[in-house]
C-alpha cells in the first residue's frame, strides 16, 4: 500500500474519536459550546458533529488559511492561538462568560490550565492528544476538577500497528 493509503486509513480513526470525546459520556445539546484546539482532522470531525447537534463551536489554529476552512465548515467562532496567546479569556468573552460546555484537548497538559479557564461549570475536558509536554507550572488537576464541578477524561482511540 502506498504512504496515501496509510494515511487515508486514519481517517475513520479521527471520527471515531471526535464522536466519542463528544458522545461518550455527556453529549452536546443546541445552545451548548464546544471549543476544538487545532484543525486536524479529529477536530475538524469534531467541528462537523457539533454542528450538527446545534452546538456553537469554537476551533483554534496558528494557521489563517486553516481558520478559514474552518468557517466554511461552518464554525461559529475562530480564534488564532498566534495572535490571541491568551485564548481561554476570548472563550471566555465569546461565551458571554459562560465558558464551554465541551473541549477536545488536543494538545495536553501544558495547556490544560487554558482548558480549564474555557470550561463552563459542569463542562467536559476530553483529552485526545498528547503533544503539549508539561505544563508551565504546576497544577492541582483534582482541584480544579472539583472547583469547576467538570470532567476530565482521557480518549485513547485504537492504533494500528504494522
Amino acid at each position: 500500500m502506498g504512504a496515501q493509503y496509510d494515511e487515508l486509513s486514519t481517517f475513520a480513526i479521527a471520527g471515531a474519536t471526535a464522536w466519542n470525546a463528544l458522545y461518550g459520556l455527556k453529549p452536546p445539546v443546541p445552545g451548548n459550546t464546544v471549543l476544538l484546539q487545532g484543525t486536524g482532522g479529529v477536530s475538524l470531525f469534531g467541528l462537523l458533529i457539533a454542528k450538527a447537534a446545534g452546538a456553537r463551536t469554537i476551533i483554534t489554529s496558528s494557521s489563517d488559511e486553516k481558520l478559514e476552512l474552518a468557517k466554511k465548515l461552518g464554525t461559529t467562532h475562530t480564534i488564532n492561538y498566534k495572535r490571541t496567546p491568551n485564548y481561554d479569556a476570548e472563550v471566555q468573552k465569546l461565551t458571554g462568560g459562560a465558558g464551554a460546555h465541551h473541549i477536545l484537548d488536543n494538545v495536553g497538559l501544558n495547556e490544560i490550565e487554558k482548558c480549564f479557564n474555557s470550561l463552563a461549570p459542569g463542562g467536559v475536558i476530553t483529552s485526545v492528544g498528547y503533544f503539549g509536554g508539561e505544563p508551565s507550572v504546576v497544577l492541582d488537576i483534582p482541584k480544579l476538577v472539583k472547583f469547576k464541578q467538570a470532567v476530565l477524561r482521557y480518549e485513547s482511540s485504537l492504533s494500528i500497528r504494522s
